[in-house]
């Protein structure tokens, strides 16, 4: 795989090395494994005993847990990223689409979710750029 060697540049001018593996395969693990041992000797020379790391904690979101609704007005309004992504790509003047899109409802949780936010027969609902009418 060939890499620009700007981004390559970039991280030589921070200090850090750059090294290519392949898990899968194996390439340049016993590198890696060597570098390591190298940088844990260096540090143990250098007396890192009593020395504070300082430490970096990522803290991951959760995924949304599935979609949500809330009401703008007269309409419900449909936050639910796959829902969102089917209507945005299908022609939804089709009346087979519609009805594919309606068993989608229910596949998503959308359906169950519109109907806690109370829904009726009648009432507008938005997902992405499409209304209807429920």
């Amino acid at each position: 795989m060939i890499y620009p060697r700007c981004r390559l540049n970039a991280f030589k001018d921070a200090g850090t090395r750059v090294l290519f593996i392949s898990a899968a395969r194996g390439d340049g693990v016993s590198e890696l494994m060597a570098e390591a041992m190298k940088m844990l000797t260096q540090v143990d020379a250098e007396g890192g005993e009593g020395k504070k790391i300082q430490k970096r904690v990522f803290r991951p979101q959760p995924k949304d847990v599935g979609p949500s609704v809330h009401k703008d007005g007269d309409t419900f309004i449909v936050k639910a990223p796959e829902l969102e992504r089917i209507v945005a790509r299908v022609d939804m003047t089709s009346p087979e689409v519609r009805q594919q899109v309606q068993r989608q409802l229910g596949r998503l949780g959308v359906q169950k979710v519109l109907e806690k936010a109370g829904i009726k027969p009648g009432d507008k609902v938005r997902c992405g750029d499409y209304e209807w009418e429920w």
